[in-house]
């Protein structure tokens, strides 16, 4: 977030993109709802998009991430970044965030749908909380507080975490009101929720709907395999092929433009499940 700088900062570097009349995409991110004259300062620019992550519906379990604004506040900035012509707003949610429980991720889910009929611009993403809690992070050195239990602490456990078959065995925490696995399965019912309002509101098209959705389902039936103790040379036996379709790259032909963020894909999931399935044979 530019305005991190300050607000002598950012109107400054904003004016001079300006003033340089350079040609590219800008990407901000928004740690907060910005204000209207931030708004007022990027309306001449060119090919602006705006992300922001408000990571949950519920603003008592946002306010608990530290994270301290309203679902009015968020919605009034999306409707302004509209009127000011953006590229794109990307709104990000999480799942495994202490507070959470599955009913709470459906209803973040669902309010997904709420966001799409601010505009076409919006685009809405979910992922997981994953694979550790930062440590050194406030949820690592005081869990209790903020309504976590760290799991492993030691460089040998993040080892072994690391080289599992499951993304959930990965993760090096749960929650007061959910632990591993059902941060995962609440995971994916986020995400089979997800694309289908992306597909409702034509963020993907027909063909990347079903490619997305083969992709959560291979990704949920191989951790359910590696739970009930397959091996991982049936696994790929029973699985490669899928993998292999499901982590090619592809070119989208709709508007649904995903910009490289940080957070975990599916797609991404896929690949750490494929390089380590194999890796075991190498």
């Amino acid at each position: 977030d530019i305005r991190q700088g300050g607000e002598k900062y950012w109107k400054s570097l904003l004016r001079e993109i300006k003033k340089e009349a350079i040609d590219i995409k800008l990407i901000i991110e928004l740690f907060k709802p910005a204000s209207e004259d931030f708004f007022e300062e990027i309306k001449d620019l060119n090919r602006v998009s705006l992300q922001i992550s408000p990571e949950t519906y519920e603003e008592e379990i946002r306010a608990r991430q530290r994270t301290h604004y309203s679902n009015a506040s968020l919605e009034k900035n999306l409707q302004r970044g509209i009127e000011i012509n953006v590229d794109k707003f990307d709104v990000y949610f999480m799942t495994g965030i202490a507070g959470q429980d599955r009913k709470e991720i459906q209803r973040t889910a669902n309010y997904m749908d709420r966001l799409a009929q601010i505009g076409d611009e919006i685009h809405f993403f979910l992922s997981p909380l994953a694979p550790f809690i930062d440590p050194g992070s406030p949820a690592f050195e005081n869990p209790d507080k903020h309504g976590f239990e760290i799991l492993f602490k030691d460089i040998n456990k993040y080892r072994k975490a690391i080289r599992s078959d499951s993304w959930e065995y990965c993760l090096n925490y749960k929650t007061d009101e959910l632990d591993r696995e059902g941060i995962v399965k609440s995971t994916y019912d986020g995400l089979f929720s997800m694309i289908d309002k992306k597909k409702k509101y034509g963020h993907i098209n027909e063909d990347e709907y079903e490619k997305k959705k083969r992709q959560i389902e291979i990704s949920k039936k191989i951790n359910q395999e590696v739970k009930r103790g397959m091996e991982s040379e049936k696994i790929i036996d029973k699985y490669l092929s899928d993998l292999d379709m499901s982590t090619q790259k592809s070119v989208s032909t709709t508007k649904e433009l995903y910009w490289g963020d940080s957070k975990i894909s599916l797609g991404g999931i896929l690949s750490i499940i494929k390089s380590k399935i194999l890796s075991k044979f190498h």
